[in-house]
């Protein structure tokens, strides 16, 4: 098997983890085991995935950086949660419960490239968000999935943990912002949140976005308390993002 599709089986093996039929995960345990191991497995592919410097984000006067980025155009509903929290000036935004006030960010941040020439290898994330955590008095990334309507809080989760692997090794991504703002003088090393992000009404609908909530909180909790990462799953109104 050559380096491209080690790289390849590896990023789809996280989206096989996702999924699931039926109303309810089967074999919790099991699945939520499955994840750690995965997490756990070295990423293959000899760093071949690595996107270089990706020049549309270092313009710092940019935040919203998809093509419907004018003020009057259309935003499907992940898409306006996004140009609100990028574009709005007005409200620099306090991350509420989360003890941190944005200080920058970006949107359709790429993570990996299918190195084979195709697309079901890239990943992107949709936010990468660079906050002051106002209580350590530390700045902190902060790598965000954004959902209104698709998927579920345990397919959210598992897509949010394979970004956050992706980037503990992407050497340009993790210094986005030390290259987008170097008057801040960051450290180094800066911590990473993930961040599983939805209004109410994701979380709490019927049917398989309702039953996935709890195995979803259950992975999050591991991956946390076992030293890990620390991903959260948060609520979002146009005020406020905070944690559930």
């Amino acid at each position: 098997m050559g380096v491209a599709e080690e790289f390849h089986d590896w990023a789809r093996r996280w989206m096989e983890l996702a999924a699931f039929p039926g109303p309810k995960l089967p074999d919790e345990e099991g699945k939520i085991a499955a994840v750690v191991e995965h997490w756990d497995a070295p990423i293959p592919g000899q760093g071949h995935w690595q996107r270089g410097r990706d020049e549309r984000l270092l313009n710092r006067h940019i935040r919203y950086c998809r093509g419907n980025n004018r003020p009057d155009d259309h935003r499907p509903g992940e898409h306006a949660i996004e140009y609100d929290i990028l574009n709005d000036e007005s409200k620099h935004m306090n991350m509420c419960s989360l003890g941190a006030t944005l200080v920058d960010g970006v949107n359709a941040v790429p993570l990996a490239k299918d190195s084979s020439g195709g697309k079901t290898g890239n990943v992107e994330a949709d936010m990468l968000l660079l906050v002051r955590d106002e209580h350590k008095q530390e700045y902190r990334l902060l790598l965000v999935e954004v959902k209104v309507r698709s998927n579920h809080a345990w397919y959210a989760a598992v897509e949010n943990l394979r970004q956050l692997r992706l980037l503990m090794e992407a050497v340009e991504t993790k210094h986005l912002f030390h290259n987008r703002r170097p008057e801040l003088g960051l450290p180094e090393h800066l911590p990473v949140t993930g961040i599983v992000l939805g209004p109410e009404t994701f979380f709490s609908a019927k049917g398989q976005k309702g039953a996935s909530v709890k195995p979803a909180e259950r992975l999050v909790n591991r991956m946390r308390d076992e030293g890990r990462v620390d991903i959260r799953l948060a609520t979002w109104d146009p005020d406020c993002m905070k944690p559930r």
